[in-house]
């Protein structure tokens, strides 16, 4: 099924990403400008030839005749060869000028009366004499031509001319870019495209539509790009399909020994500094490679790199390499490498893993380290495996430890993390030890109860201070998620108070007090902390997946206080930052999406959600899948996909443990999503109100606030008076703008509805506003101000057009107004979700004599006879 999948797509892959050079072809052909048609000018598989076809076949569509000239090395050698195809009547003996004119003659011939089009792909393998012949047709001919050139090629001066000083316009065509990669895939492939798998796509390919094509035609028949959860991934090693081979073959073409073996050499380590290649292989072997374009010289940080010119080239010498031989270059570069930087650590170690050096635990133990600093878990592990093997050390099994438990193979993790306590011989190996193992007990068995008691045995302990303030830093942590962020927030702040805390002591309490300061209200000192807490975590190689814990508070604080902006500048950053670790991208890219929900954005939220989701591939390495899916339920109950939402909150209850009661207000909101997306917006607005009390049960009244207006955006006119007094108690303006919402909605007051939408809109909370906007609408139509309704009603429906996807009960209500109470729209949206009268009356709460009554109210002022109109009525809204 896979194989005729890829053979259905190979022939007619999409033009994506071209039409502005459309555009401008189309423009050059109609002789704008002066014009008389275009060169395209660019790499090989950069998609030159499908261009111009396409820009030839529009042509033709519009009335003009077209002949296409395909010039090939083969025919270079013979005089008007690669118009030989289409010159049946041409006089053989003709020569010179004659053979010229007759062969002019002949292409015009039985022309149109639009005219004629000619195409001429790789128009620098023409001929002299089919070369002036090109020429005489664009300058005393007035042929329209679109011809294609492969840049760094030898091309015939006729031809130069004809853009240097004659009719043609000339476009260097770049490569696609990522966001083009990821767009022709998902159209290709007909679904949407994992992330990762289109940035490592456009990555190894460079943007070259022809190596993508042939990339994706192999791996779909590998049956290592599939699809997963209705998303399509590619997992496993590259292996290049022998089309790709071939191209890659032809393009690098025969070499000198000294070339390739310089190829070789850039190939398994680059990018490499040109003094160091040049102690490997003579400078002219490296000037002749980048003469012949197959390798970059580029400078970066003061010095020059040489790397090979395109990814797959690389991945061709490599698969060209013999396991014996690849292990003596690696050995080279390992050595080569041994006085270089102290960054290069990483480089060489790697080197020297795959090479015929006997092994270095000392440096494989040191890049392991750096490796996990870095978030490179898969990396970290096999150095850190590799140490332990040459000479077990505690180093080496805890990083080990680390690396396989963030993975997601915590019984693994946890027990190297016991090896690693058994080998501890210092009090300081001894906390960092048990440090571990309350990690992994906690974020990746999620065994709340051990983890707790590791921390009360290790605190048990008569330490010294400074090891002390380590261990009680990390309970701050533990308290915070056990739901006690005002107790945190001492806690950690007497830890911080001490004498010189060390790096770890100011990571594990700095991570505590930033997301307690924020779910307290308390964001701007929850914002000074942050930056000194990331520069002490950057330094600690065996705890870097705990940074991803202070960008959520980071992020929290500005979310929790309506700075949108800041925040996707933040949670950007963060995910660039997230390394090449899975676990560290998908917590980044969550807190991205979770700032995209925040704007109302529910549809690109929906599908980053899905994304993320499919990435695990049915395997969760901690609790991530977890927030994923309450997230996902969320986005889809935004979206008015009820069921969706409510299928997301049954897999999220699946994988709920005991380690994330912290997160309980988040399914309650969005279970009231859920609610809401039916139509049932009682039981949304009950399940906000849980929410809030959930959150201010714990202590966390900015949370408090922000669930309390959402309730608020359901309809709800009881929180006036709560999230006023939050305002005044909060450091947050969008805590304000909540309370100057709910305040107009209390009082019917369309004027201040507007305002509040306004005041929300500026913060980037662009769905609430909407929301408010639409309440402001219904007020101003209770009040008979047709033309401020008319206003505010436009005003939503704009700002809902900033949120994809989103719907809402407001949105709903102000895009159809219909002369019925709220509780009488809210039952016809549930008939019209084909629920009976009795479940429509368990669902509320109410008799079913009242439901009917309610009904029957309704119809009465729609002028309908049924509850089946009704609900046809109303769900047509």
């Amino acid at each position: 099924m896979t194989t005729a999948f890829a053979m259905q797509h190979r022939p007619n892959w999409p033009l994506v990403g071209r039409a502005a050079e459309l555009a401008a072809i189309a423009a050059a052909l109609r002789g704008r400008e002066g014009a008389r048609g275009v060169v395209l000018v660019g790499a090989a598989g950069v998609g030159k030839t499908r261009l111009a076809r396409e820009a030839l076949a529009a042509a033709a569509t519009g009335g003009s005749g077209a002949h296409w000239v395909a010039a090939t090395q083969s025919a270079s050698g013979v005089p008007l060869g690669g118009f030989a195809p289409l010159l049946r009547h041409l006089d053989p003996d003709a020569v010179g000028i004659a053979a010229l004119h007759g062969a002019a003659t002949e292409l015009l011939r039985d022309a149109p009366r639009a005219g004629i089009v000619v195409g001429i792909d790789d128009a620098h393998l023409l001929d002299s004499m089919s070369a002036t012949l090109v020429h005489h047709l664009a300058v005393d001919r007035g042929v329209p031509l679109v011809m294609t050139l492969r840049s760094g090629e030898q091309v015939p001066d006729a031809v130069t001319a004809l853009w240097k000083d004659g009719p043609l316009l000339r476009r260097d065509l770049q490569a696609l870019t990522a966001a083009e990669t990821a767009a022709l895939l998902a159209t290709v492939l007909g679904g949407a495209v994992e992330g990762d798998t289109a940035e490592r796509m456009w990555s190894v390919t460079a943007g070259n539509v022809l190596y993508l094509r042939h990339l994706v035609d192999g791996e779909l028949e590998a049956s290592r790009l599939h699809r997963v959860a209705g998303v399509w991934r590619w997992r496993g090693d590259l292996t290049l399909p022998p089309p790709l081979r071939d191209l890659i073959d032809a393009r690098i073409g025969r070499l000198p020994d000294a070339v390739r073996e310089m190829l070789e050499l850039v190939a398994l380590a680059e990018p490499l500094d040109v003094d160091l290649l040049a102690r490997l292989a003579e400078p002219q072997t490296i000037d002749l490679a980048e003469q012949r374009r197959l390798v970059a010289v580029t400078r970066s940080d003061g010095r020059l790199e040489v790397r090979l010119a395109h990814p797959l080239h690389g991945e061709a010498v490599r698969a060209a390499l013999s396991t014996l031989r690849a292990r003596k270059l690696r050995g080279l570069l390992a050595e080569a490498l041994a006085g270089s930087a102290p960054q290069d650590v990483l480089r060489r170690a790697v080197l020297a893993l795959d090479s015929d050096l006997p092994p270095d635990p000392e440096l494989f133990r040191a890049a392991a380290v750096e490796a996990n600093r870095l978030g490179a878990l898969p990396l970290a592990e096999r150095l850190a495996a590799a140490a332990s093997v040459a000479g077990t050390s505690f180093d080496a099994e805890l990083m080990l430890g680390y690396a396989q438990g963030w993975q997601g193979r915590n019984n693994d993790g946890a027990g190297r993390l016991a090896a690693a306590a058994a080998l501890a011989a210092t009090p300081e190996e001894q906390i960092r030890a048990a440090v571990g193992e309350v990690c992994i007990k906690w974020w990746g068995l999620g065994d709340a109860a051990g983890a707790r008691a590791v921390l009360a045995r290790e605190l048990a302990v008569e330490r010294p201070a400074a090891m002390r303030a380590e261990l009680e830093g990390l309970r701050a942590v533990i308290v915070l998620l056990d739901g006690a962020p005002a107790e945190a927030v001492d806690l950690a702040r007497a830890v911080l108070a001490g004498p010189q805390p060390s790096s770890r002591t100011v990571t594990y309490a700095g991570h505590a007090l930033v997301a307690a300061l924020a779910v307290t209200g308390r964001c701007d000192e929850a914002l000074a902390m942050v930056e000194p807490v990331l520069a002490a975590a950057a330094a600690l190689p065996d705890t870097a997946v705990l940074r991803a814990g202070i960008w959520d508070g980071h992020l929290m604080a500005l979310r929790l206080t309506g700075r949108l902006a800041a925040a996707a500048t933040a949670a950007a950053g963060y995910v660039a930052d997230a390394g090449d670790s899975a676990l560290m991208r998908c917590k980044a890219g969550l807190y991205q999406t979770l700032v995209t929900i925040d704007t109302g954005a529910a549809g690109p939220a929906v599908t980053a959600l899905r994304d993320t989701i499919a990435s695990f591939d049915g395997r969760d390495p901690s609790d991530w899948t977890y927030h994923c899916q309450v997230a996902l339920a969320t986005a889809l109950g935004m979206t008015g996909d009820g069921a969706g939402a409510t299928a997301a909150l049954v897999a999220a209850t699946a994988l709920s443990r005991p380690t994330v009661t912290f997160f309980r207000p988040d399914v309650l909101l969005a279970q009231a999503w859920a609610a809401a997306a039916d139509g049932a917006v009682t039981e949304a607005i009950a399940g906000a109100q849980a929410a809030a009390a959930a959150a201010a049960g714990t202590g966390r009244p900015a949370v408090e606030s922000a669930a309390l207006h959402v309730a608020v955006c359901f309809g709800d006119r009881a929180p006036a008076e709560r999230l006023a007094t939050l305002a005044v108690e909060l450091d947050s303006p969008r805590a304000a703008a909540a309370a100057a919402h709910a305040a107009a909605l209390a009082a019917d007051d369309g004027t201040a509805l507007d305002e509040a939408s306004h005041s929300l809109a500026g913060m980037g909370v662009l769905l609430h506003a909407a929301d408010a906007a639409a309440q402001a609408a219904q007020a101003h139509r209770r009040a008979g101000r047709r033309g401020a309704a008319a206003v505010a009603t436009a005003r939503s429906q704009q700002l809902a057009l900033r949120c994809p996807g989103a719907l809402t009960p407001a949105l709903r209500a102000s895009a159809h107004p219909l002369p019925i109470t709220d509780r009488e729209r809210e039952i016809a949206m549930l008939v019209s979700a084909g629920l009976p009268n009795q479940a429509i009356a368990e669902r509320l709460f109410v008799s079913v004599r009242t439901v009917e009554g309610h009904i029957y109210r309704a119809c009465s002022r729609l002028g309908i006879t049924d509850r089946a109109a009704l609900g046809a009525l109303v769900g047509a809204g």
